[in-house]
């Protein structure tokens, strides 16, 4: 079992069991206690070894914990989450000032050991695939991928697998990029036109999808801006006689999507391509309604 030490204002110094430290903690007087942790720590390199630790941690009578205390223990060594880590030390204490790659430890709850197990460091490759290409190239082109490097467990390892595509929810996205690893783009425009999926769980995170893109289409007589999958204009069909003022005016999208029949409706592809049509049927659209209002006169 663990010891500690309690010195007192004299110089006697006594050398007591754990347990009894919260009853010695209450009996004391209002002032600092001294409280010593002998434990072991693994030490290295080598890896073999371990070494002696000794903390003295400094105590408020009326906050008294051996809990606290506990935790105010510590040992250091390798952070096994680090890939390629260069840090190797494993010791007493702290890790040192402004230390990449070091983590700290605490005791275990036998208070005799610190938790600063040595993780044996291994060379890793996690494989995976990702969508590659350009556009609807990359709808069906699966590429191997993989990530090495050196670190205690492979889990690590498979959270650097990463794949990057378009960010599609923008319109006109100039960046069409498939493919394996992190976006090329630094981070602020990454997070506008470029993004990465974590593909450590599920191959081909990064599916095809098809780009927003921006067009126009005529509608009531003038242009109107439309935003979607595929640029499309409907109108009414030039031998439509009907009254449908949304029909005449004509739209943005295809007649199936507008909810109207083909017998009455025309779909186009392409910037503006329902002008005429459209043009036509507004000018039908106000007529008609010219019509039915003289018949309330």
């Amino acid at each position: 079992m663990s010891t500690f030490q309690k010195h007192t204002p004299s110089a006697h110094s006594f050398r007591l069991v754990c347990v009894v430290c919260v009853a010695l903690c209450g009996v004391a007087a209002a002032e600092n206690q001294t409280l010593k942790f002998h434990y072991t720590s693994t030490a290295g390199p080598p890896i073999e070894s371990t070494q002696q630790c000794n903390t003295t941690v400094v105590y408020d009578d009326q906050e008294c914990s051996r809990s606290e205390a506990r935790a105010l223990a510590k040992c250091h060594g390798p952070d096994p989450t680090e890939v390629n880590n260069t840090f190797l030390e494993y010791g007493c204490g702290a890790c040192p000032p402004d230390t990449q790659g070091c983590k700290e430890f605490y005791l275990s709850r036998n208070m005799i050991t610190c938790q600063n197990t040595y993780q044996p460091v291994q060379d890793y490759t996690f494989n995976f695939t990702c969508i590659a290409g350009h556009s609807t190239a990359a709808a069906e082109h699966v590429v191997p991928c993989s990530v090495q490097g050196t670190a205690t467990d492979i889990a690590y390892l498979r959270e650097k697998a990463v794949c990057h595509m378009p960010n599609q929810e923008l319109v006109d996205n100039p960046y069409t990029d498939y493919g394996c690893g992190s976006c090329f783009y630094t981070v602020t425009s990454k997070t506008q036109t470029c993004l990465e999926c974590a593909a450590g769980d599920a191959d081909n995170c990064n599916r095809y999808a098809e780009p927003k893109i921006q067009w126009s289409c005529y509608k009531g007589g003038t242009s109107f801006l439309c935003q979607g999958k595929h640029a499309a204009c409907f109108s009414a069909t030039q031998d439509y006689e009907g009254s449908d003022t949304l029909l005449l005016e004509g739209g943005c999208g295809t007649c199936t999507a507008a909810n109207f029949t083909a017998e009455s409706c025309d779909t186009c592809t392409g910037d503006m391509c329902n002008s005429a049509r459209a043009a036509v049927g507004t000018w039908l659209a106000l007529t008609v309604g010219v019509l039915w209002f003289s018949r309330l006169l």
